[in-house]
């Protein structure tokens, strides 16, 4: 058997995979992000019974694909009617989306201003001190 196959056999029913940035030189940096890949599809048809868990609960809120599902998640885990409840708002009215989204955006276009004001005002002062120690 194949090296590549006998990975694909390994990994066929695991639909969480974790990793971090390697380099393929043995380059050997201590990076901060850090990836987890979560594979919905093979999720779906792991066999039950699954753990009652919070992840259990999120991963079939995110894979849920009819109404009758839902309803089966929500008798589950009560917690989550809450949510299917905002989600069926919003697919009501998809505005309220597009203006939360624009409203992030101008946040983070205002935090992104600040940021290059404070670095240009670091830049100056940088400047100002070695204008004064050639005076």
């Amino acid at each position: 058997m194949e090296e590549g196959s006998l990975i694909n056999v390994e990994i066929q029913n695991c639909y969480i995979h974790h990793g971090k940035t390697k380099f393929d030189t043995g380059l050997s940096l201590e990076l901060l992000q850090e990836f987890y890949l979560v594979a919905l599809d093979v999720f779906r048809q792991t066999p039950y019974p699954r753990d009652r868990s919070e992840r259990t609960a999120w991963l079939s809120l995110l894979s849920t694909e009819n109404l009758k599902e839902a309803e089966n998640l929500v008798r589950e885990y009560p917690w989550m009617e809450e949510i299917y409840r905002e989600i069926a708002m919003l697919r009501q009215r998809p505005e309220e989306v597009l203006g939360m989204f624009s409203e992030a955006l101008r946040i983070l276009d205002e935090n992104t201003a600040k940021f290059m004001i404070e670095e240009l005002q670091k830049k100056v002062e940088e400047k100002d001190v070695v204008i004064d120690e050639k005076i």
